[in-house]
C-alpha cells in the first residue's frame, strides 16, 4: 500500500509543477498572464498587455512562467524567488517596426515581487512605450 502511494506521489510532482514551470497556450491563462504586465505609459490608456498587444497588431503564440528555484538563480539579473515570464509573439507590423525596431519573437519579463523588470527592447516597449532599452 506504502509503495502504491509512493508511486502516485511521484507521478503527481511533474503535474504540480508544469504550472510553476510550463508553457501555457489556453487563451484565458495567456489572458491571466498578460494581465500581470502593466502598460505604464499611462496616455495610451492601457492597462496591461491585453489590451495593448491588439492595437499594435501583435499575437501570442503561447507565454512561458517559470519560477527560479534556489541554485538556479544568476544574480544580480535573476534571483532565487523570481518568476520569468517569457511570451511569445506574432512579427510586429512594419508601422510599429518603423516606431521601435522590435522583432517580435518573444518578450521577457521577470517579477520581483511587486517590481516587473523588462527583460527585452520588445517587452520594454510594450510595457513603457518607450524605445530606450538599455540592456
Amino acid at each position: 500500500m506504502k509503495a502504491i502511494l509512493i508511486s502516485l506521489l511521484f507521478a503527481a510532482l511533474p503535474i504540480s509543477s508544469s504550472y510553476a514551470n510550463g508553457s501555457i497556450s489556453d487563451a484565458k491563462k495567456i489572458k491571466m498572464a498578460l494581465a500581470r504586465i502593466p502598460v505604464t505609459d499611462k496616455d495610451l490608456g492601457y492597462k496591461d498587455l491585453n489590451a495593448r498587444l491588439p492595437k499594435v497588431g501583435m499575437s501570442v503564440e503561447f507565454v512561458k512562467i517559470t519560477k527560479v528555484a534556489k541554485g538556479e538563480d544568476e544574480p544580480p539579473y535573476i534571483f532565487a524567488g523570481d518568476e520569468i515570464i517569457d511570451i511569445f509573439l506574432s512579427e510586429p507590423n512594419q508601422t510599429v517596426k518603423a516606431i521601435c525596431p522590435i522583432s517580435g519573437g518573444q518578450a521577457s519579463y521577470v517579477i520581483r515581487g511587486k517590481k516587473i523588470i523588462p527583460q527585452t527592447r520588445t517587452a520594454h516597449w510594450l510595457m513603457t512605450n518607450k524605445c530606450d532599452y538599455k540592456g
